[in-house]
């Protein structure tokens, strides 16, 4: 996973983005089919930062997919060897958000 900058208003164009409790909402959940097809993918955005032990705040987007298809630029698997150090502290509530981001995902 990689800590980037919330997405902008011009890099959401043409994507929905959820936060991570938005993604936890059924109702939201419920409601996508009708997002319309103006948006070409769907992802979920988890806060993470300074409350977290990191320097700065960020977001872990991950995309979904979407009709067979994951609207994804990189994705890359690390076995525990690459794990050097711990950067922080995820609460219970934040990795309850990220885990269920990546079921959605159909990443577990």
């Amino acid at each position: 996973m990689q800590i980037v900058a919330p997405a902008t208003i011009d890099e959401k164009r043409g994507f929905l983005v959820l936060t991570g409790e938005e993604a936890l909402d059924p109702d939201v959940m419920r409601d996508l089919p009708s997002v319309g097809t103006d948006v070409r993918a769907v992802g979920v955005e988890v806060g993470i930062g300074i409350r977290e032990g990191l320097p700065y705040e960020g977001v872990v987007r991950v995309a979904l997919p979407q009709d067979g298809h994951l609207f994804c630029t990189w994705l890359i698997t690390l076995t525990g060897d690459y794990l050097t150090e711990q950067a922080g502290v995820l609460s219970s509530a934040k990795l309850q958000q990220l885990d269920h981001a990546l079921r959605l995902a159909g990443i577990e």
